[in-house]
This record gives structure tokens, sequence and C-alpha cells, in this order.
């Protein structure tokens, strides 16, 4: 075996070296060092990498949203081998095959939830048994602190219930989500005429992104069940880092009937050639942090030998709206999330501001969890031609939010400097997008203390399509394979192409089913512990 640098480690080189010689326990392993310092180390005394110490992986006990997950798996064990009850004292069957299963009034989920409220405080003692116990205060990592038992406690007595009917909702959500889509493509379809030669096409267009809409709510009620459970943070998985935002990326081209695919025809040809509509379906994740920027409204994200623009946001249906209402004071970090923030206009209660009651600080933000982009195939396909990759510049804001009251004692202070440092249990940090970035010397507004420019994104309260600066997010419709789709205006080319107000004309304009809401991309709102620095002034 060859290995062409020196790994980090005795660790790193064990794994490497350890595929070799393994059918007849012989082989020769061959490690190439550089110039570097480090390398030339190794290389002086080679037994402190091939017979170095090797250090086993920590592993910390009290992340309490890594025990909760861990926990729920624990539940699915037990249930597994029949040692998980009902209220009924029925044996909890095992986790079902397919997602579809797992939800509803009759679903496997309402008898999970049944099954650890009624046992919850006796399972909750018997899975910390299974973990060492921190002894040693608030820093000693060598077990499950107090703290993380308490919060435990709390999900298996409770939690578990309301993170499983959330659970529900989004899943509920995303498949009723596909259905009106489908709905709105059919309404399009039925109104267009088969014998038009423009209109027939563009009724074969949307029957194509109709069957890659119908193969998306398959797949979504055909996933495995453990799987669904993972996605939706409910079991643990390898990363355990971040929530995720997932692209749903369509690329769409035409072919003649025969099967050969568009190819340069003459105009008498392209009138009497018969077309169908093909499009192809790939989803990819990043993680939430990422997403924000990488799969903003109007930016491209590159993948595969493909540029895929983000056109559209998961917004939800009518009914249940994704987006939700902050009030952000200008001020300071705190932000007004839950309850009413829409009429509570009461002083804030970090800094005592007042200037969080008015309406300019109201801000509708979403979370993203699903953003979709839809591109003819031909013209995604990324060529040598460019060297340089479009990105777009967003203004992001991150503010952090402490109670005064969680702060713990004994705050550290420096000596001779004018320096300290305390901790929290609870931190809320949220990361908002404003919009692209814009340095045209427009007008700022406060928020969490520092001035900054809004530049929102518009969204279709109809089909999800967004904007980057107020306009479409191109210049040119993007799903003009036919001239009628060809004729939308600008104001309406950020649609999705099932969408009804894209099809409206002249006056009715505007005037369709929906709207478009300005919206910011947010990330955070829920407390996390932290350390955090403090710089008084003398």
């Amino acid at each position: 075996m060859l290995l062409g640098s020196l790994p980090g480690g005795p660790a790193t080189y064990v794994q490497r070296a350890g595929r070799a010689g393994r059918r007849t326990g012989t082989a020769l392993v061959v490690a190439f060092g550089g110039r570097r310092a480090r390398d030339r180390y190794y290389l002086d005394d080679p037994t402190e990498m091939i017979a170095g110490d090797i250090v086993p992986p920590g592993c910390y006990l009290s992340a309490v949203e890594i025990l909760r997950r861990q926990y729920t798996a624990h539940l699915l064990d037990r249930a597994a081998r029949g040692e998980l009850t009902t209220v009924d004292g029925e044996p909890l069957m095992p986790v079902p095959r397919l997602s579809s299963a797992l939800f509803g009034t009759t679903g496997w989920c309402q008898d999970l939830s049944d099954a650890a409220l009624t046992h919850g405080a006796r399972l909750a003692e018997e899975f910390l048994a299974l973990f060492p116990q921190a002894s040693g205060g608030p820093d000693d990592d060598r077990g499950v602190s107090r703290h993380a038992a308490d919060e435990l406690r709390a999900y298996a007595t409770g939690g578990i219930s309301r993170t499983l009917a959330e659970a529900e909702e989004e899943w509920t959500a995303r498949r009723e989500e596909l259905r009106r889509h489908i709905a709105a493509i059919d309404t399009a379809v039925d109104g267009l005429l088969a014998d038009d030669r423009e209109q027939g096409a563009e009724s074969r267009e949307l029957i194509a992104v109709r069957r890659a809409t119908g193969e998306l709510l398959r797949q979504l009620s055909q996933t495995s069940a453990h799987g669904a459970l993972v996605e939706l943070g409910l079991l643990p998985n390898y990363s355990l880092t971040d929530t995720t935002t997932s692209l749903g990326a369509t690329l769409y081209w035409k072919e003649a009937a025969g099967g050969d695919e568009e190819t340069e025809t003459s105009e008498g040809d392209e009138e009497r050639r018969e077309w169908v509509y093909r499009s192809e379906l790939r989803d990819y994740e990043r993680s939430r942090k990422l997403a924000l920027t990488e799969l903003a409204p109007g930016n491209s994200f590159y993948v595969n030998g493909y540029r895929h623009v983000v056109r559209a946001l998961d917004i939800g249906s009518p009914e249940r709206r994704a987006w939700s209402v902050w009030r952000l004071c200008p001020a300071c970090g705190y932000g007004r999330t839950h309850g009413d923030p829409k009429n509570n206009t009461s002083p804030c209660p970090r800094c005592g501001s007042r200037e969080i009651a008015d309406a300019g600080c109201l801000h509708h933000v979403l979370e993203p969890r699903r953003v979709t982009s839809r591109d003819k195939r031909d013209d995604a396909r990324v060529r040598d031609d460019r060297d340089e990759r479009e990105r777009k510049r967003y203004a992001v804001l991150t503010s952090v939010d402490i109670d005064p009251a969680h702060l713990a004692t004994g705050s550290w202070r420096h000596d001779g400097a004018v320096f300290g440092a305390d901790f929290t249990r609870k931190a809320v940090v949220r990361t908002l997008n404003l919009g692209v970035d814009r340095q045209d010397g427009s007008s700022t507004v406060p928020l969490a203390g520092d001035d900054v420019r809004l530049n929102p994104f518009y969204v279709c309260t109809s089909c999800g399509g967004a904007t980057a600066d107020g306009g479409p997010v191109v210049d040119q419709s993007q799903h003009a394979l036919t001239a009628s789709l060809a004729r939308s205006t600008r104001a309406i080319a950020h649609h999705q192409v099932w969408c009804p107000r894209r099809r409206l004309r002249g006056e009715a304009e505007g005037q369709g089913a929906g709207v478009d809401v300005p919206l910011l991309l947010g990330k955070g709102g829920r407390p996390v512990s932290m350390w955090y620095s403090r710089h008084p002034t003398a």
C-alpha cells in the first residue's frame, strides 16, 4: 500500500494501513512525507506514527438534543423486543416498514406516544441508569450531568408527545402541499385547449411537471419509516450537527416523439414535429446554517455538473403557513417570536427599549426546510467556457439573546485587563438572511444593535415562487418552452409553472388567489448553552 501523504496521527495511520494484508496477514506499507516540520518529525522517528498512542474518542453524554434522540431510539429497541406496552397493556408493535403507517389517529407514532407517556418516569430512569452519572459539578463531562438528566426526564414525561406531534404536523404538511400542487396543475391543464398547438405544448409540459410531483408524493409515502424518523429529527443520525434544508432540483427538456432528444430543426419542422416533455428530479441537502445563503432565492447551487438556480420556497399551505411573525428589538438581540408578537407592543424586557413597539420591528421570517429549482437541462449544464461561478452575496445578521436569570454563578474577570466571561445555560442565537447585500447607499434601519439594509425576498403565497431585489429572479420567463409562457410579464415570471397567478393576463395580473409577501430567512430561536465574553466599559 502506498500512502501519498502522512496521516494526521497514529489512529488515522492504523485505520488506513489496516486495509492492507487482510487476506494473508502480510503487507508492505510505504508512506511518503513532505517537507513540513510535522512530516520531518515523524520521518525522524517513525515509531511515533507506526506505534504511537491511540487515544479513544470521547463522547459528551450531556448533550441534551442527542440524549433525547438516543432515548427515542431506546424506546424503538424496546418495542422491537416486545418490552414496551401501551396504556391498555398491549405490547407495542415494532416500527412499521413504511412512513405512511407512522402518522394519523391510528398511526404507530400515536401508540408510541401513549406508551412513552404511560411509563415515562420509569423508562427515563432505566435509560439514565445505562450511563455514568457526573458527580464532579457542572464541568464534569464523564457522565450525564444533573441538568441533562432533568431535561431528559421532562422530555420522557411530556416533551416526547409534543415532539412526535410536531413531526407528524411537518410530514402531513409536506404531503398536503404536494397534493395541493397536483390539484393546481390539474386545474391549469383543464383550462388549456389540447387542439391549440401552443396550449397543447404547454399542457404536455404541465403533465410532465405533474408526473415529477406525483413521484415526490409517492416517495414521501413509500420511504422507510426509520429514514423518515431520522429526517424529522426524532432519531440520531451520523452527523447530529444541524438541521438540514433540502433542494428539490428539477431538470426538464423536450425530445421528439420518436425518442431523439432536442435537436436543431427548421421552423417548419419545429411546427410539424411532435414533442414529448421530460423532467428529472434530484434531491440535495445542506445544513440549515449554510443553506441560509447557499440555497437562498436567486442563488446558484453547483453540483454534479449542473447549475441549479433556487426559484421557490416551501411556505406551507394557505391553512398552515410555514413562516412566522417575529418582533425584533432594534437595540439588542431580543426577539419576540412566541405568543402574539403582532399585538404585544410592550417594551423590550432586556434593554427596556420602547422602539420595539414600532410597526417596522415586525418581520415575516421563514426557516427554510425545502427549496426548489427548475432549469432547462441544456442551459443548466456547467461548461468550460466560464471559470467563475455565479454567486449572490447576501446580508447576514446574527443576534444573541441572553436572559440574565439564566447566567451561571462564578463569572470570570481578568485581573489586569478590562475583560471577562460569563456562562449561561440558555442563550437564543438567531441568524437572519436580510436579502441580497446592497451597497447602493440606501437608508439603513436599526436591528439587533446594528444598522442594516433590509432587502427581503418577495414570495408568492400561491406557489412559493420567490424573487430577489424585489423583482423576478430571472430577466426572462424561466419556463419559456412555449410562446404563451414566453409572453409572461416580468412581474409574474418568478411564479412556478402551475401557479394560477402566472396565467392571468392584462389588467387581471396580480389579482389571483395569492399575493407576494416579503420574507426574511432565519435560523435559530432555540436555547443553547454557551460562553460569552464581556467587555465592560471602564
